[in-house]
């Protein structure tokens, strides 16, 4: 998993700057390998569950949003500026 500590921007920063391509692959890696963890450890209930959940649902969120341009209660509220990532709109317009 690029982050360890299923920290949002943590994971954000190591995609910074790369091609639109690569952040999509990334985002289903990371998502893949944070969903299999938390059905690993939905035996213990805890605060760490809960984060790594909640992590869990950014990323399919992200993927989402990356991919339709769909912004969900999670992406609204993250700048994705900040982090200068971009969508791909290129195959949406129209010539």
């Amino acid at each position: 998993m690029i982050s360890s500590s299923w920290s949002i921007r943590e994971f954000m920063e190591k995609l910074k700057d790369r091609e639109y391509q690569d952040i999509i692959c990334h985002i289903d890696q990371e998502a893949t390998a944070a969903e299999r963890l938390a059905w690993k450890k939905r035996d213990v209930s805890s605060g760490d569950d809960q984060r790594l959940e909640r992590y869990v649902r950014f990323l399919k969120d992200f993927v989402l949003f990356m991919r339709h341009g769909v912004k969900t209660t999670s992406t609204r509220k993250f700048d994705l500026n900040a982090f200068a990532i971009k969508r791909d709109t290129s195959r949406y317009r129209l010539n």
